[in-house]
């Protein structure tokens, strides 16, 4: 054993290190995403709109952030209540005279770091993607303003809802805080039936 508290327990055996932490029912709750593609309009027109449409403003603000980490979390279906599996962590480097930004994408487990994607953005390169650094979703919609609490903080974000190929989201974007999302929910069915549900929350911003 090498650490056990109230929240967390840690063991190690033949050199694997296996982590659980304490169930709490009220912290896990599940949103399941309810909405189907045909009732999302094929162009969205609405009393909201997107919060991050100026490229130069999310250029300056980034250029003063390092970077965003999230707490990731699957569904455990037989407890119908979400593990946390790992971090990810999000680098964020700036170019203001290109001008450019680049998020480099490093999953966290158990002591170990590596890195699975890159997203870039400059004046060609993901122009017209008002959802950088995450992939336009198709068709969507707004679902309205309103503020979340995560393990970061509180923050007022526009809510979207939508798919990216059979796959549902729904998007928390920080109103003032152009190219960081405060939480993501994606959900599917796989091949086999099973329901896929995930949770990004973001943990920190340095």
């Amino acid at each position: 054993m090498k650490q056990a508290d109230a929240k967390r327990l840690v063991l190690q055996k033949n050199g694997e290190i296996l982590t659980g932490e304490r169930y709490d029912a009220d912290a896990a709750k599940i949103e399941r995403l309810t909405f189907e593609e045909d009732e999302l309009p094929e162009e969205y027109s609405g009393p909201y709109e997107l919060p991050w449409l100026d490229f130069d403003q999310m250029v300056q603000f980034l250029g003063s952030v390092h970077s965003v980490k999230y707490q990731h979390g699957a569904l455990v279906q037989e407890f119908d209540a979400l593990s946390s599996t790992y971090d990810i962590l999000s680098t964020i480097k700036v170019d203001k005279q290109k001008p450019g930004v680049r998020f480099t994408n490093l999953a966290i487990a158990n002591g170990d770091t590596s890195q699975f994607s890159q997203d870039y953005k400059d004046g060609l390169a993901e122009s017209f993607n008002d959802f950088f650094p995450r992939d336009e979703p198709w068709p969507y919609r707004i679902a309205g303003i309103e503020k979340v609490a995560v393990p970061a903080g509180v923050f007022e974000c526009t809510v979207v809802e939508g798919f990216d190929g059979d796959k549902k989201v729904k998007f928390w974007m920080i109103n003032d805080m152009p190219g960081i999302y405060a939480k993501i929910i994606q959900e599917r069915i796989d091949p086999f039936g099973e329901l896929e549900y995930t949770v990004d929350e973001l943990k920190e911003i340095n």
